[in-house]
């Protein structure tokens, strides 16, 4: 008797630790009629005149700032932004994600350094963070956190639905 009152209490115990996130998943937008929609990742981005990291910086983009990209060459984007209309200049490709889906939480959230309940603990973001998912991976999605990245473990439901708009299914 005592042994399995203590497997149950262990086991509430995992289940207080062991959260799963609520969330509402953003699809990708696809194209629009110039490009797609990029964001970036890093707390800052330099837009450049032309694609060389010696050029004459144009302008200056903070994490989550979004514009439209065209092509990618060698690693370079055209920048597009909604306010000029035309092509503003370049930026590197590693510091933004294209035509991203968003994970958006339904609840406050812990996010961990990697794809396991037991990793650190290296944020916990609020309800309504909209946040670009980078990748997914066995129940996890990497996201994107004002220039670094963590993981957030899925429910079935919410996974089911990020796979389903990410065309796995």
């Amino acid at each position: 008797m005592k042994h399995s009152v203590r497997i149950l209490a262990l086991l509430f115990v995992l289940c207080l630790f062991t959260t799963t996130a609520l969330a509402d998943i953003e699809p990708a937008h696809g194209p629009g009629m110039i490009g797609y929609e990029a964001v970036v990742l890093s707390e800052r981005l330099t837009v450049r005149q032309s694609a060389d990291t010696r050029a004459r910086s144009v302008r200056r983009l903070s994490f989550g700032d979004t514009f439209i990209v065209s092509s990618e060459v060698d690693g370079w984007c055209d920048c597009f932004l909604s306010e000029t209309g035309g092509p503003v200049g370049y930026v590197l490709s590693d510091y933004i994600a294209i035509d991203p889906m968003y994970f958006i939480a339904d609840e406050s959230t812990v996010v961990y350094a990697w794809d396991s309940v037991y990793a650190k603990k290296v944020a916990m973001v609020g309800t309504g963070t909209r946040m670009p998912i980078l990748m997914e991976r066995g129940g996890w999605l990497l996201v994107s956190l004002r220039g670094a990245s963590g993981w957030i473990h899925m429910n079935r439901e919410d996974l089911n639905l990020y796979r389903s708009l990410n065309g796995q299914y």
